[in-house]
């Protein structure tokens, strides 16, 4: 029989700890048995006994053709295309699903898990449950614990002590943020396989420091993290500002007083098209753009707009020889939105519907006809701009009031008609845009702010939901089609937060979103749960768990780019698992099977879910391909959106990014046959991002550098990738 070993546990350690120090058993390999019906059953096979007797438990798969798990995308888009120049509309909103093609091929798993003889720390229990994404209903054992690859402690984690982290096999990089000196860190000396340590070093206790000593000896890389929080807090971040995305830079640095931030007033006023003018006599700074003038005067904390006094937060003021002028009344007088990020102290001034109303407002070339009051309009009257109707409605002391109707001046079919203040929308009111998708809810200071809807043209529901700055914030509810919809939180236009997406009635997904993207959270198929965990770029990635149809444990571990690679757990329906690294859905590289039992055997190397043995496989092409690709990391252009490479709809870019200049080399020692395969493997398996075209421009890069680029066609072969070389690294990014 198979040598039992021991059990993998905090009493007992498992002699798995250490890849260089593998335990003595038989000479195992792994057979494949195919019968009629296309199952097979795999066994583990001692070479030294009779070629007709398994060892250990049988290991069962099923529907082996199928059983490959292909993650895809379905990206549904909704284009709100009013007038060109309309500048504050719903961003657009994206939702993609990854999508399970064929079976699960392993049964389901016993229930008896391999729990903890002695208990975790609490806290670090509840650390090493969000780094895997663990179901709640799931504990943490001792095969969690051998998955984990890095770990990040954040600062104020109550975590007593590391004990349990001896069995992590594979956890090479351990990431502590802040001070945690009452932390009992002693466990960290026996993690088999720790490569890096960042850490507080002085901010631990004596102890603490002891065991970072030792680590030091191992060869541990340490990254010592000692900073002083007081020291940040004297030296703060210096103010950036951002007018439509694009940096600012002011001769002085911006300073907040009193809560306001203040810049250079000739800069600013220079950016918004004004023509600046100061006034030493009376020390004021004047900007000028045909009707529109603005006046600020020095230690004066009323400013003036077109004759209308406005009060100031805090009043301009002469600094080492700048004036400097509050910067939100500046950005709102032209109509501009601004949003202070405090914590990043960052300040963004971006152009609106307000903005762009008021570019037509105050030309020369827009002239009123109506009523008027003591030589201003006043009751009812039009704005007409080169004989073109802009305006009609309310006015009061010269000033857009009331009630009205307003046109894009570029877009006859986008227009808005409600209530007015100030020239601006405020209020209840309905804005068309050029397409026929049309808002109807209230404004604040020009922009949607509060409970609103958004209807296609057949008055059909787009979104229902709260609004803040003119884009979905908060709760709400988007609808892509009959019967498919997003229900949950926006912010700034885009899912995030908590949400659920629907599609024919089913629920398809539900957690946490960021940045209109899926980032942790449940999939379904067919409405039983398909993966839990985290995605990126709305495919699993990172830690995650996968389940049968039956609702079975399929695998759980890493997953990249909706693929299985990494670390992770197989399980098998009887109880055992194999535990080690995966590649595409295969086990491949150091694992081990353990039993339900507690035993092990097949420790050591495998190779396309075959067992290789104890010593490591040579070094081939193939191998250094899978390194390659497991390491790279990649990102893609589609043609279907606007883009910067004239690409047609039916194209994409796709760039593969090796992780190391090793890896460049290893890359570029290939030849032409070796690089196409690499790459079409590469984008063959990664179709799924691009769906709908036909023809992907693969780029081998590293940074900026493009060492390779090839022409990929869907399902094409190998051999007929035409590769173009570029062994320094000259090559450009185009079609």
């Amino acid at each position: 029989m198979a040598t039992s070993l021991a059990s993998f546990s905090i009493e007992s350690p498992s002699p798995y700890r250490s890849f260089a120090n593998k335990p003595d058993c038989h000479d195992y390999t792994t057979f494949a048995l195919f019968v009629e019906d296309q199952h097979f059953t795999t066994g583990l096979y001692d070479r030294s006994q009779s070629p007709d007797k398994f060892h250990g438990d049988q290991l069962r798969r099923k529907d082996f053709a199928g059983r490959k798990r292909i993650y895809g995308r379905c990206t549904l888009y909704s284009h709100l295309k009013g007038g060109a120049s309309l500048l504050n509309k719903l961003s657009k909103l994206t939702i993609a699903c990854a999508i399970a093609a064929g079976a699960f091929a392993w049964g389901p798993v016993s229930t008896t898990q391999a729990a903890f003889k002695t208990e975790l720390d609490q806290g670090l229990d509840a650390v090493i449950r969000e780094t895997l994404a663990l179901p709640a209903s799931d504990e943490v054992t001792e095969d969690e614990v051998a998955i984990l690859t890095s770990l990040y402690i954040a600062e104020g984690e109550s975590i007593k002590n590391l004990r349990g982290l001896e069995e992590a096999v594979f956890l090479e990089n351990i990431y502590f943020n802040g001070a945690h000196d009452k932390l009992d860190i002693s466990a960290l000396a026996e993690v088999p396989n720790l490569l890096f340590l960042a850490i507080d070093v002085e901010a631990l206790n004596e102890e603490g420091q002891y065991v970072v000593s030792e680590l030091e000896k191992k060869d541990v890389a340490i990254l010592n993290l000692n900073f002083d929080p007081l020291d940040m807090a004297s030296h703060p971040l210096p103010i950036k500002v951002f007018v439509d995305g694009e940096l600012v830079d002011f001769p002085e640095d911006p300073v907040i007083i009193n809560g306001s931030t203040m810049v250079p007033f000739r800069k600013l006023f220079e950016l918004f098209g004004l023509e600046v003018g100061w006034d030493q006599a009376t020390r004021t700074a004047t900007g000028t753009k045909e009707k529109l003038k603005i006046s600020l005067t020095i230690d004066n904390k009323v400013a003036n707009v077109n004759g209308q006094q406005i009060a100031l937060p805090i009043a301009p003021k002469i600094i080492e020889g700048n004036t400097m002028v509050p910067l939100r009344f500046i950005g709102e007088a032209t109509g501009r939105h601004v949003t202070w990020y405090g914590d990043d102290r960052i300040v963004s001034i971006r152009s609106s519907l307000t903005s762009y109303n008021f570019e037509y407002l105050y030309l020369n070339d827009t002239e009123y006809f109506g009523e008027e009051k003591d030589g201003k309009a006043h009751g009812q009257g039009r704005l007409l701009h080169n004989g073109k109707l802009f305006y009609e409605g309310d006015f009061e002391n010269g000033i857009i009031e009331g009630s009205g109707k307003m046109y894009d001046m570029e877009d006859r079919n986008s227009f808005y008609e409600g209530e007015f203040k100030n020239n601006r929308f405020q209020g209840s009111g309905t804005f068309a845009y050029g397409d026929g998708t049309y808002y109807t809810g209230p404004f604040e200071d020009g922009l949607q702010e509060g409970t609103g809807k958004l209807l296609n043209s057949d008055g059909s529901l787009l979104y229902t939901g709260s609004f803040s700055g003119g884009a979905p914030h908060g709760k709400g509810t988007y609808y892509f089609g009959e019967n498919h919809y997003y229900i949950g939180s926006f912010e700034d236009g885009l899912f995030a937060g908590q949400g659920k997406v629907y599609y024919d009635g089913k629920l398809q997904y539900e957690g946490e979103w960021e940045g209109d993207s899926k980032y942790k959270g449940k999939s379904y198929v067919d409405g039983k749960l398909d993966y839990e965990g985290y995605f990126h770029d709305n495919n699993p990635h990172g830690y995650g768990t996968t389940y049968t149809p039956d609702g079975e444990l399929y695998y759980r571990g890493q997953f990249q780019f909706g693929h299985i690679t990494g670390v992770g757990i197989y399980y098998f329906e009887d109880g055992s698992r194999y535990i080690g690294e995966v590649y595409y859905d295969t086990m491949d590289g150091y694992g081990f099977i353990k039993h339900d039992n507690h035993s092990f055997s097949n420790a050591g190397y495998w190779v396309n879910d075959e067992f290789y043995g104890e010593a490591e496989p040579p070094v081939t092409d193939d191998s250094t391909m899978k390194t390659l690709t497991r390491n790279a990391d990649y990102s893609f252009v589609d043609g279907y959106y606007y883009n910067d490479f004239d690409l047609e709809t039916t194209e994409a870019m796709m760039f593969i990014d090796l992780a190391t200049e090793e890896h460049v080399e290893q890359f570029n020692a290939w030849g032409k046959d070796r690089k196409a395969a690499f790459m079409n493997d590469f984008v063959q398996r990664n179709w799924g991002d691009v769906v709908g075209v036909n023809k992907v421009y693969a780029f081998v890069m590293y940074g900026d550098d493009v060492y390779a680029k090839a022409t990929v066609e869907y399902e094409m072969e190998n051999s007929a990738v035409q590769v173009t070389e570029y062994p320094k690294g000259t090559g450009k990014v185009q079609k």
